[in-house]
C-alpha cells in the first residue's frame, strides 16, 4: 500500500512538472512564433497546448479516481474525466483545423515572412525539454502502472516530433527555401488534429461503454479459464469508467459442487483479475456447467 501511494505521488509530481513546463513552452512558442514571424512555431505552440490539456486530464483522472464511490455514483466518478477528454479533443481538432486553414491560405495567396532566429531557438529548446519530460514521465507511469500517464509521456514525445518539424521548416526558410515554414506549420497542424481526434475518440469510446482492447480481453480470458474449478464462461462484459476497468462475467462450475465451493471459485477468479490485470471491479456469476 505504501509503495502504491509513493508511486501515485510520483506520477502526480511529474504530471504537475509537465503541466508547468508545457505552460511555459506554450507561452514561449507563441511569443517566438509571433515575434519571429513563424507559422510553424505558432502551430507548435498549439501542440504544446494539447500537451497541457493532456496533463490536466491526467491530473483530473488521478484526483477523481481516488474519490470513493457514493450512493449517487456507484461506479465511481471516472466519467467526469472522460467527458473532459471529449471536450478537450474537440477543442484541439478545432484549433488544428484553424491553423491548417491559415497556413493553406498563406500558401494560396503567396504570403510569406522570413522567420527570425528566436523561433529557431524556441524549437531547439522545446525538443530538448520535451524529450526529458518524456523520459521521466514514462518511467513514473510504468512504475505506477498508470496507462494514462504512459500515454501522456508519448504525448510529450509527439510534441518533440512536432518541434523537429518546426525546426526543419524554420531553418529551411531562413536558408532561402520558399514557404517551407508555412508547409511545416501545416504539417504540425495535422499533428495537432490527429492528437485531438485520438483524445476525443478514445474518450468517446469509453463514454459509450466500448469493451476494453482485445489484448486485454485475451489475457482476461486466459486467467479465467486457467482458474482451478472453472469449466467454462459466458456473458463476458468489460468497460472503462475513467481509468477504472469493470468486468462482468458468468463462470460455469461442476453441478456437484456446494454453494460455498462455487463461491470460492468465483472469489479466486475475482482476485486473480484484480491482482494480475489491476481490474478495479469484478462481478462473477456462478452457473452450472452444461457439460456431461
Amino acid at each position: 500500500m505504501m509503495k502504491k501511494q509513493n508511486n501515485d505521488q510520483a506520477v502526480r509530481q511529474v504530471t504537475w512538472i509537465g503541466l508547468v513546463v508545457n505552460l511555459g513552452l506554450m507561452a514561449l512558442k507563441f511569443f517566438s512564433g509571433i515575434i519571429g514571424n513563424s507559422a510553424a512555431m505558432i502551430a507548435d505552440a498549439a501542440h504544446s497546448a494539447s500537451d497541457l490539456a493532456s496533463d490536466i486530464i491526467v491530473l483530473i483522472g488521478l484526483r477523481i479516481s481516488s474519490q470513493p464511490r457514493d450512493h449517487t455514483h456507484p461506479y465511481g466518478h471516472g466519467k467526469v474525466e472522460t467527458s473532459v477528454a471529449v471536450l478537450v479533443g474537440m477543442m484541439l481538432i478545432g484549433v488544428g483545423g484553424f491553423i491548417f486553414w491559415k497556413g493553406a491560405q498563406g500558401l494560396y495567396l503567396n504570403i510569406e515572412k522570413t522567420p527570425g532566429f528566436i523561433a529557431l531557438l524556441a524549437a531547439l529548446v522545446s525538443i530538448i525539454v520535451k524529450e526529458i519530460l518524456y523520459q521521466i514521465t514514462l518511467k513514473a507511469g510504468r512504475r505506477a502502472g498508470r496507462p494514462s500517464v504512459i500515454a501522456n509521456a508519448w504525448h510529450h514525445r509527439s510534441d518533440a516530433f512536432s518541434s523537429v518539424a518546426a525546426l526543419f521548416g524554420i531553418g529551411g526558410n531562413m536558408l532561402g527555401v520558399s514557404h517551407l515554414d508555412q508547409i511545416a506549420g501545416i504539417a504540425v497542424a495535422l499533428i495537432v488534429v490527429r492528437a485531438g481526434f485520438k483524445i476525443f475518440w478514445d474518450a468517446y469510446k469509453d463514454l459509450i461503454d466500448t469493451a476494453v482492447e482485445a489484448k486485454f480481453q485475451l489475457r482476461l480470458i486466459e486467467i479465467v479459464t486457467q482458474t482451478d474449478g472453472v469449466e467454462g464462461f459466458h456473458k463476458l462484459r468489460t468497460r472503462k469508467v475513467g481509468l477504472a476497468v469493470f468486468v462482468d462475467l458468468h463462470i460455469e462450475v461442476d453441478e456437484n459442487l456446494s454453494i460455498r465451493e462455487g463461491h470460492d471459485i468465483a472469489d479466486r477468479v475475482e482476485h486473480s483479475l484484480m491482482d494480475e490485470l489491476k481490474v478495479d471491479d469484478v462481478t462473477v456469476h456462478v452457473d452450472i456447467s452444461n457439460d456431461g
